[in-house]
């Protein structure tokens, strides 16, 4: 049920992009590039209850198939954590992809799966994607990755 439903976001992004990469592979995205996002987090198994979260941080493509996440910050109920994050990639000739990380936080040791969107030009692209950490049910959100020019 979970990667049908991030597959049918990934439509949606693909839908409302307004410019498309006409092919896409690894090298498309290779650089770095500013993450932001929001996710609503399951804090409470007992009572279901949920927490709107953001997170942000450096990423690197490395152009073949590893990312790597720096200065990461995730914000929910009022604090900050640090994560840095490490992971393989692909990217297919229509510019879907997927990417598998492990996160080390102060809140532990966590994997993620990043499914992508990439659109804008292949010298600006811009990398929307859909995430949820692999072994946490009831968490996910949106991020959207910038070109950064520093």
């Amino acid at each position: 049920m979970r990667k049908d439903t991030a597959s049918f976001f990934v439509v949606v992004l693909a839908i409302f992009s307004r410019h498309a990469i006409a092919a896409c592979s690894a090298e498309t995205i290779k650089g770095r590039f500013m993450l932001s996002g929001a996710a609503e987090a399951l804090i409470d198994f007992d009572s279901s209850s949920t927490a709107l979260g953001f997170i942000a941080g450096r990423v690197v493509f490395n152009g073949v198939n590893k990312v790597t996440i720096s200065n990461g910050k995730l914000a929910a109920l009022g604090a900050i954590f640090d994560f840095t994050a490490s992971g393989r990639y692909k990217l297919n000739a229509n510019c879907v992809g997927l990417a598998t990380i492990i996160a080390d936080s102060e809140l532990g040791v966590f994997e993620w799966e990043f499914h992508m969107y990439v659109s804008g030009t292949a010298k600006n692209p811009t990398v929307d994607a859909i995430y949820h950490p692999v072994d946490e049910p009831g968490e996910s959100g949106l991020m959207r990755l910038l070109k950064s020019r520093i």
